[in-house]
C-alpha cells in the first residue's frame, strides 16, 4: 500500500514539474516575428514554430530542455554549435532552432 502511495506522489510531482517547466509556454507568437526580423530578414511565424518543434524534439532526446530565456544570445551562440554537432542537426534545423531560441531569449529580456 505504501508503495502505491509513493508511486502516485511521484507521478503527480513529475506531472506538475513537466507542466510548470515545459517550454510549451514559450511557443512563438506574432510579436516574436517582429523581434526576429530586427535581427534577421523575412522571418515568419512558420519558421519560428518549426524552430520550436525542432528544439523540443531534437534537444530533448539527450537532456532536459533549458527554457530559451535561460541563456543570453551570446551564450546560445556558444552552446548551439556543439549541440548541433552532437545531435547531427541539418543546416536548416540548426538555423531554425537558433532563430527560435535567440528570439525567445531576446523577447524575454525586453519584457523585463
Amino acid at each position: 500500500m505504501a508503495s502505491t502511495n509513493y508511486n502516485f506522489l511521484f507521478f503527480i510531482s513529475t506531472s506538475i514539474l513537466l507542466v510548470c517547466c515545459s517550454p510549451i509556454s514559450f511557443k512563438p507568437t506574432q510579436d516574436d516575428v517582429g523581434l526576429a526580423n530586427k535581427k534577421w530578414t523575412n522571418v515568419t511565424i512558420e519558421q519560428l514554430n518549426a524552430g520550436f518543434k525542432f528544439y523540443t524534439a531534437k534537444c530533448s532526446g539527450c537532456h532536459f530542455l533549458p527554457v530559451p530565456n535561460e541563456y543570453s544570445e551570446k551564450r546560445w551562440l556558444m552552446i548551439l554549435p556543439e549541440m548541433s554537432e552532437k545531435s547531427k542537426l541539418s543546416h536548416e534545423e540548426y538555423d531554425l532552432i537558433q532563430k527560435y531560441v535567440i528570439t525567445k531569449s531576446y523577447a524575454f529580456t525586453k519584457k523585463k
